[in-house]
């Protein structure tokens, strides 16, 4: 029993830590999505942290803004090419 609570307190404690770090990286994106918002390759590491700590609604949120972003910067390449 004692090793089983001990195994137990330890997983318990590195998820937290671990989720804590996750958070404290997605501020840390969110700020810098804040000052760049065109940068798709930030929005995808926040989808990606948004998944690893199981916030689904917020990870498909931003994979829909991450798409809409590539389809807007694709087409506005697109229309470059074709004007030059």
């Amino acid at each position: 029993n004692t090793s089983k609570e001990k195994t137990k307190l330890t997983d318990i404690f590195s998820r937290f830590f671990q989720t804590n770090k996750y958070e404290r990286h997605l501020k840390d994106l969110l700020s810098q999505t804040a000052k760049n918002p065109e940068d798709v390759r930030l929005r995808l590491e926040v989808a990606q942290i948004y998944l690893k700590t199981r916030d689904i609604p917020n990870a498909i949120q931003t994979y829909r803004e991450v798409t809409d972003l590539y389809l807007k910067q694709n087409f506005t390449i697109s229309a470059k090419k074709r004007v030059t």
